[in-house]
């Protein structure tokens, strides 16, 4: 009888994996970033440099001349911030 390798193993979701600490930190590309959060490059960069702490975003990791990562932990914690500011503003 057939029995696939993968039975037993428990697959999870991507909100299991950020809601707990056992998730690698791992560096991403713009792209990624830009898909995680909904907004331009230019952007991103703007609220990196931005004086004010409640929206500044996370700066890149410096990889060489032409190479700069993200912290993955550091944007959805960044994206958590916004969330609960504006559920905040609404309240």
């Amino acid at each position: 009888m057939f029995s696939p390798s993968y039975v037993g193993v428990r697959h999870y979701s991507l909100t299991e994996q950020y809601m707990t600490d056992a998730v690698p930190d791992r560096l991403l590309k713009r792209a990624a970033v830009l898909d995680l959060t909904g907004l331009a490059t230019t952007t991103i960069y703007k609220f990196v440099k931005s004086p004010d702490p409640a929206i500044r975003f996370p700066p890149p990791v410096k990889l060489g001349p032409r190479a700069a990562r993200w912290s993955e932990r550091a944007v959805l914690d960044w994206i958590d911030r916004q969330k609960a500011r504006s559920a905040q503003a609404i309240a």
